[in-house]
């Protein structure tokens, strides 16, 4: 359901997607990028949990209870090989930073001055996170891997198709034209805004890999590899992860035999303050039979908790709904 920013919102976008097809210099851009921006954080400070789903924008992401330690703790090296047209995998090393992913390193991902200089996010040990995409028209718990085990949730929305697309427009058109004034407006951006970054329409298949590019700096990536089958996968596959980023609803139209999509999520402010959410997840049966019928179960909820772990009192039905 549209709040009362989203006509606003269209037209601040239209009006910035002009002037990037006019090929605007960037002085004529940025004034464009601000008002855009400006309405975009305005729009998601009404956003909801309700209306999120509803225009399948809210991702989810299952963490065990029994995870005893932030992983990953050795990464994959992995080298880009032409002749292949893939990423090869060279060997396994202890990474020189960790990937933070309990309840309090997510709630750290919002706070924009954790990204305000290069590097941050490897400093800080705050990278991209792995999680689905939740489809509507299902029920919540038969959107994701089905995870046996206790554990939370942590539920986030996306800002529209649209606009996360145009932000990877600028993000382009910053990488291009080398300017320093779109350089620092675009870290200010992504500082500020959770997106897909990558996106499948089945499972990756994947982990973090260290890129070796020659630098001395580290260059942690989840998505870039994966097995198809028994086989790497290609160029063209991993060329499609990336353009899932500009319609991210392209996921929900699941690949043949899978039951989830994966999405790879820079997790940052909401302005709206309710978010992320989290929620505890009660583990589905070992049983199959007995597991998809609880997936598909409208009366299963999930007990919504704060950072710390404790109750809030509300519930997120698997209907989609926070109550």
């Amino acid at each position: 359901m549209p709040n009362s920013y989203s006509s606003l919102l269209a037209v601040k976008r239209n009006a910035l997607n002009q002037a990037v097809d006019e090929g605007q210099p960037w002085s004529i851009l940025e004034p464009f990028v601000n008002n855009w921006f400006q309405v975009l954080k305005q729009w998601e400070a009404l956003d909801t949990f309700n209306t999120a789903f509803s225009e399948d924008r809210m991702t989810m992401r299952v963490t065990k209870s029994e995870t005893p330690k932030d992983p990953p703790t050795t990464v994959k090296t992995a080298k880009w090989n032409v002749a292949q047209g893939t990423y090869e995998i060279m060997k396994e090393q202890t990474p020189t930073t960790p990937v933070y992913i309990k309840r309090e390193h997510i709630v750290q991902r919002t706070d924009p001055t954790k990204f305000a200089i290069v590097g941050g996010k490897y400093a800080h040990g705050l990278l991209e996170l792995p999680a689905s995409l939740l489809n509507h028209t299902k029920m919540i718990a038969a959107n994701i891997y089905p995870t046996t085990t206790e554990g939370w949730a942590v539920f986030m929305p996306l800002p529209m198709a649209a606009d996360n697309a145009l932000y990877y427009t600028l993000r382009s058109i910053e990488k291009q034209r080398q300017d320093p004034r779109a350089a620092t407006k675009m870290r200010e951006i992504r500082s500020e805004l959770t997106r897909i970054k990558l996106g499948q329409n089945s499972d990756m298949h994947t982990g973090y890999v260290a890129l070796d590019r020659n630098d001395g700096r580290p260059h942690y990536r989840y998505g870039y590899t994966g097995q198809e089958g028994l086989r790497p996968i290609t160029f063209a596959e991993r060329k499609a992860r990336f353009d899932a980023r500009m319609n991210y609803q392209s996921v929900l139209k699941l690949k043949e035999g899978a039951s989830y999509n994966e999405v790879v999520v820079a997790y940052r402010q909401h302005r709206s303050g309710a978010f992320p959410l989290f929620a505890l997840w009660p583990g589905l049966p070992t049983d199959e039979g007995e597991r998809n019928r609880l997936r598909a179960n409208p009366q299963l909820r999930l007990a919504v908790i704060d950072a710390l772990g404790n109750p809030t009192g509300k519930f997120i039905t698997n209907t989609g709904r926070l109550v």
